[in-house]
C-alpha cells in the first residue's frame, strides 16, 4: 500500500494532467488480467488489484473520485484497500459511470480513457449516450 502522502501526489499529478489536457473527467478502467498496461492506470490510482471481473474509478477535477465495483466482495475489498473512499457496488458498470458523469453535469467536453481497456460496446454505449 501507498503512504498518504504517495497517494496524494499521484492524484494531485492526474489533476494536474488533466487540467493541461482539459479533460473533465477521466475514466480508469482495470480488470482481473495481468499486463503491463491492464491494470495500470487503475492501480496506479487505486493502490489496489481488482479482484473479481472490472472495476471503473472516476476521477473529477471539482468531485472526489468514485470507484464502482461489480461485486459487493470487491466493493468491500476496495473500501479497506483502495486510495478512492467512494465505492459502490453495480452490475452494470459503464451504465452507471454514464449516470454519475450526467449528474455531475458532465455532457459534454473532453474525458479521458484508456482504449486500450475499455470494451467496445461499453465505447459505444457512451458514444451513443448524451454525453456527447
Amino acid at each position: 500500500m501507498f503512504s498518504q502522502r504517495e497517494r496524494e501526489a499521484r492524484h494531485q499529478a492526474i489533476l494536474g494532467m488533466m487540467r493541461k489536457e482539459d479533460l473533465k473527467a477521466l475514466i480508469l478502467i482495470g480488470d482481473t488480467n495481468v499486463g503491463p498496461s491492464i491494470c495500470g492506470d487503475l492501480r496506479y490510482y487505486n493502490d489496489f488489484f481488482v479482484i473479481f471481473y472490472r472495476q471503473i474509478t472516476l476521477i473529477f477535477l471539482e468531485y472526489d473520485p468514485v470507484l464502482f465495483a461489480f461485486s459487493e466482495t470487491s466493493r468491500q475489498a476496495a473500501i479497506k484497500r483502495s486510495s478512492v473512499k467512494d465505492c459502490r457496488y453495480t452490475e452494470d458498470l459503464i451504465g452507471e459511470t454514464a449516470k454519475l458523469l450526467k449528474q455531475r453535469g458532465i455532457l459534454k467536453g473532453r474525458i479521458g480513457l484508456s482504449l486500450e481497456m475499455i470494451p467496445y460496446a461499453w465505447f459505444n454505449f457512451l458514444n451513443k449516450s448524451s454525453l456527447k
